[in-house]
C-alpha cells in the first residue's frame, strides 16, 4: 500500500467507527451480556448499537459488561428483569405492548449520556440509581412508573402522561416537571406539577393540584390518597401550576385537597419559604371532628405572611363541608400558618391600651397581649391612647366599641360587626377606608365623621348617630339608612344604591336614589332620583327642616311626596334642577330670607319635561301669600317646563300672552319676526316682553298697544323652541306664552310661509 494513503485510512476509521447495527438478544448460551453467542449477529454490544430483546421467554438478564458501558437505544418485547453493572444510556428505552402488556424491572444503575425518553409498558420499576447527569430524562409510559433507587445529578425529569412514583431518596437538584408522587426525600429538587402528591420532602413547589398522602399520580376510580405530610421549599398552589408541562390550559384551576379526621389528624404542608395561594380548598371529612378542634393545614415556618387566599375564603371566613362548620385563618399557629378551626368561632374581646404606640399590630397595645385576629370584638375604653392606626393588612373586624373621642386611621378595615359608642357625648373620626361586608349598624354617638372611602358592596348600612358626616367616596350598591338626626354626605362617588331617611346631600352621586327628608348645599348635590317626603335644598343640617340656607340640588328624576321647603332671598332662591320626569303631590312651604321685592320670576324647579301634577291647593296660576307678600305660581314658566314663582302686588291684573311668527321655517341668514300679544280684561298691559329660545334669551321688545315684535336673523340651523314671557308691571301680572317651533334650514332650501 502506498505509505501516503495509510494515515488517511487510519484517520477515517478513527473519525467514523463501524456503522451501528441492531443486535438481537438470543440468550442461547446464558443470561450474560458479555457472551457473544447470546447475540445475533454474534458479538458484544458496541456503544452505538441498537439492542433488541424479543419476547422469547421471560427474560432475567445480567449485564456483566464493564461498569459504565455505553449502550444505544434498547427495545423490549416481553417481560424483562435487568440486573448487573451500571450502564450509560445514549438512546431511548421503548416497549412493545403486543400481544400483551410488558413489565420492566431495572436493578442496574443508569446514567444518561444524552437526553432520552423512557416509553411505556404495563409498569416500569427502577431499583437502581438514576443519574440524570445534566440532561433531560422524559418518562412517557402508558402506566405509572416507580423509581425506588435514588435520582442523582442535575437536569430535568419530564413526566408526560400517567405520571411518576418516586419512592426512594436522592440528591437530585434539577427540576421534576409533571404528575408526580414523592414518598422520599429530595430537598434539592424543584417540583412543577399539574398533580403533586406524596409523603416526602422536596424543594420549591409550584402545583396546580396538590394533596398530601401517598397516592398514584393518576388515581384509579375511587382511589384516594392517605393522610400525609409534604415538606417543601417555597410553595405556590396556583392556576399556572395546573398546565401540563407548559401546555396552554385555557381554564386552569389551582386546588388543594386535604383530609381531616375526628382524631385531630389531617393532611399538612410544611413549608420552608414563601407561601402563595391562588386556588380552591377542597376538604374531605373522613370522620366528623368535634367543635373546637383545629387543623394546621399549612405550617409556614418563615416569618413572611401567606400571600393570597383560597378562592372565596378570605381571612376569618366561615364555611360548611357536609355537616361540619369550619373557619379559616391565614394568621394561625405562630402567626402565619393556615389553620382550620371547627365550629363557629366565638369572638374574643381585645381591649385597647395603646401602651406602646398607635399601631394595632403591636401586641403590647392590647389586653390580653397580641394583635387582634379576624372576628375579634375590639373595645376602645375611655382614658387610653385616643389616636389609633390599623396597620394590619386585610383585617376583618368584629364589633367595635369606642367609649371616648377616638380617631381611627390606617389601612382599609373590613366590617362584619357594628360600630358602637359609649354614649351621645362621644365624637368619633374615622380616616381609614371601610369595607362593609354585612348588614352593619353605626350606633348612637355625639358625632361621627368618616373621611375615608366606604365600599358597601351590596350590603346595608344603618346610621343612628346624632350627627354623622361622610366625605369619602361611597361605592357599591345596597342601602344607607340615616336614622336619628340625619346624615351629611359630601364628595363624589359611584354609589348606585339608595339613601333613605334624613339626608343632607352636598356631593355628586349621579347613580344613587334618595328617599326621605333631603337637603343639599348650593350647586353641589346630585343624584339619579329623588323621592322625597320633605325636600329642602340648602338645608345645612338634615335634622332641622327650618335651617334656611339657599342651595341647589340636581337630579335625573324628582317626586315630592309630602312637602317642598323653599327659601326665597333677594339674591337667589332654593332650586332643584331636573333632567327627567317631575311628579308633584305635596305641599309647597315657602319662607322669605329677606325682603323679596323684585317682580322677576323665581324658578324653584328647573325642568326639561312637562310637570306632572301640582302642589296641593295650588293649581296653575294660583295666587298665595307668604306673610304679607303675594306670589303667583306657574308650572309652565321659563322654557315652559319650570315651576316659577312671581311676586305680585295687591292691585295687579291677570294677563295672558300669545306668540306668533311670520314664517314657520326660514333660510340661514334670513330675518324672522316674532310677535307677542299681551292682553288683560282690565286694560292694555305695558312693559317689556322677553323672547327665549330653548331657555336662552334672544332679545327683548317694549309693548306698543299690547304688542311687542322681535326681528332676528341670528338663529342657527335646526329646530328652535320659542317662548315669550311678559315681566309684568306695577298694574299687570307677569305671564308666559305657550312655546312655538321654528325650523331654520340651509340657504336655498324650500320653506313654508305662515300668515301673520
Amino acid at each position: 500500500m502506498n505509505r501516503r494513503v495509510l494515515p488517511v485510512v487510519l484517520a477515517f476509521l478513527i473519525a467514523f467507527p463501524a456503522l451501528a447495527i441492531t443486535r438481537t438478544w438470543t440468550g442461547v448460551e446464558s443470561n450474560r451480556w458479555s457472551n457473544p453467542a447470546n447475540w445475533s449477529p454474534q458479538g458484544t454490544p458496541a456503544p452505538a448499537d441498537s439492542l433488541r430483546f424479543p419476547a422469547i421467554a421471560p427474560l432475567n438478564m445480567n449485564n456483566d459488561l464493564p461498569a459504565g458501558t455505553v449502550v444505544g437505544p434498547m427495545s423490549f418485547e416481553g417481560d424483562t428483569v435487568l440486573n448487573g453493572n451500571p450502564l450509560t444510556l445514549t438512546g431511548n428505552l421503548s416497549f412493545t405492548s403486543s400481544p400483551e402488556a410488558i413489565s420492566f424491572v431495572s436493578n442496574v444503575d443508569l446514567t444518561l449520556g444524552a437526553s432520552i425518553t423512557f416509553y411505556g409498558s404495563i409498569g416500569h420499576t427502577y431499583n437502581g440509581a438514576l443519574d440524570v447527569n445534566g440532561k433531560t430524562l422524559t418518562f412517557n409510559p402508558a402506566y405509572a412508573t416507580v423509581i425506588r433507587g435514588p435520582i442523582r445529578g442535575t437536569g430535568k425529569v419530564l413526566i408526560i402522561g400517567t405520571g411518576l412514583n418516586v419512592v426512594g431518596s436522592g440528591s437530585f437538584s434539577g427540576t421534576i416537571d409533571g404528575r408526580v408522587n414523592v414518598v422520599g426525600s429530595y430537598p434539592n429538587a424543584t417540583i412543577r406539577s399539574a398533580r403533586f402528591s406524596g409523603n416526602g420532602t422536596v424543594g420549591p413547589v409550584t402545583a396546580g393540584l396538590l394533596y398530601p398522602g401517598d397516592a398514584p399520580p393518576t388515581p384509579s376510580s375511587g382511589s384516594e390518597p392517605a393522610i400525609g405530610t409534604i415538606q417543601t421549599g417555597s410553595l405556590a398552589i396556583t392556576p399556572a401550576g395546573a398546565a401540563e408541562n407548559g401546555a396552554n390550559n385555557s381554564n386552569p384551576k389551582g386546588r388543594y385537597l386535604i383530609e381531616v379526621q375526628a382524631s385531630g389528624v389531617s393532611d399538612q404542608l410544611r413549608v420552608r419559604g414563601t407561601v402563595t395561594l391562588d386556588a380552591t380548598l377542597e376538604i374531605l371529612v373522613r370522620s366528623i371532628p368535634a367543635n373546637g378542634q383545629s387543623f394546621e393545614i399549612i405550617d409556614n415556618d418563615g416569618t413572611d405572611p401567606v400571600s393570597g387566599t383560597f378562592t372565596g375564603l378570605s381571612e376569618g371566613a366561615i364555611f360548611t363541608v357536609g355537616s361540619t362548620t369550619f373557619s379559616i385563618t391565614y394568621k394561625g399557629g405562630d402567626g402565619n400558618d393556615v389553620v382550620l378551626n371547627v365550629g363557629t368561632p366565638q369572638p374574643t374581646t381585645k381591649t385597647w391600651t395603646g401602651a406602646t404606640s398607635a399601631n394595632w399590630s403591636e401586641a403590647t397595645n392590647w389586653s390580653p397581649a397580641g394583635a387582634p385576629v379576624a372576628g375579634d370584638a375590639l373595645l376602645f375604653p375611655a382614658g387610653a391612647r385616643l389616636s389609633t392606626t390599623n396597620d394590619l393588612s386585610g383585617f376583618v373586624a368584629g364589633p367595635l366599641t369606642f367609649n371616648d373621642d377616638y380617631t381611627l386611621s390606617g389601612n382599609a378595615l373590613t366590617l362584619k360587626g357594628d360600630l358602637q359608642f359609649g354614649g351621645s357625648s362621644v365624637d368619633f373620626v374615622c380616616n381609614a377606608p371601610l369595607l362593609v361586608r354585612g348588614s352593619i349598624r353605626i350606633q348612637q354617638a355625639g358625632s361621627a365623621r368618616f373621611t375615608g372611602a366606604i365600599d358597601l358592596a351590596s350590603n346595608d348600612l344603618t346610621i343612628a348617630t346624632r350627627k354623622t358626616s361622610i366625605s369619602g367616596a361611597i361605592s357599591g350598591t345596597g342601602e344607607i339608612l340615616a336614622q336619628g338626626e340625619g346624615l351629611s354626605v359630601s364628595g363624589d362617588g359611584p354609589f348606585s344604591g339608595r339613601f333613605r331617611g334624613r339626608l343632607d346631600l352636598n356631593g355628586n352621586y349621579p347613580n344613587a336614589t334618595v328617599d326621605g327628608l333631603l337637603g343639599g348645599t348650593s350647586g353641589a348635590g346630585s343624584s339619579a332620583a329623588i323621592a322625597a317626603t320633605t325636600l329642602s335644598p340648602g338645608t345645612s343640617d338634615p335634622c332641622c327642616a327650618d335651617a334656611h340656607r339657599i342651595g341647589v340640588l340636581e337630579t335625573k328624576w324628582l317626586s315630592i311626596i309630602d312637602k317642598y321647603v323653599v327659601d326665597l332671598a333677594p339674591n337667589g332662591s332654593d332650586r332643584v334642577k331636573v333632567t327627567g320626569p317631575v311628579s308633584l303631590d305635596g305641599l309647597l312651604d315657602v319662607s322669605l330670607a329677606g325682603d323679596v321685592t323684585s317682580e322677576r320670576p323665581i324658578t324653584i324647579i328647573d325642568g326639561n319635561q312637562p310637570i306632572n301634577g301640582t302642589f296641593r291647593g295650588l293649581p296653575e296660576g294660583s295666587v298665595f301669600y307668604v306673610g304679607d307678600a303675594k306670589f303667583r305660581i306657574t308650572y309652565v314658566g321659563g322654557d315652559g317646563y319650570d315651576v316659577v314663582l312671581t311676586r305680585v302686588g295687591a292691585e295687579k291684573f291677570t294677563t295672558t300672552i300669545s306668540l306668533t311668527q311670520d314664517v314657520e321655517s326660514s333660510q340661514m341668514g334670513q330675518e324672522v319676526t316674532f310677535t307677542a300679544r299681551v292682553v288683560s280684561t282690565s286694560g292694555t298691559p305695558n312693559g317689556t316682553v322677553t323672547f327665549v329660545d330653548g331657555g336662552i334669551t334672544i332679545g327683548t321688545a317694549v309693548l306698543q298697544n299690547g304688542v311687542a315684535e322681535l326681528m332676528t336673523s341670528s338663529l342657527l340651523e335646526g329646530p328652535h323652541t320659542i317662548v315669550a314671557t311678559y315681566g309684568g308691571s306695577e298694574t299687570f301680572a307677569a305671564s308666559a306664552s305657550a312655546p312655538i317651533t321654528h325650523e331654520r334650514i340651509p340657504a336655498g332650501a324650500s320653506r313654508r310661509r305662515a300668515m301673520r
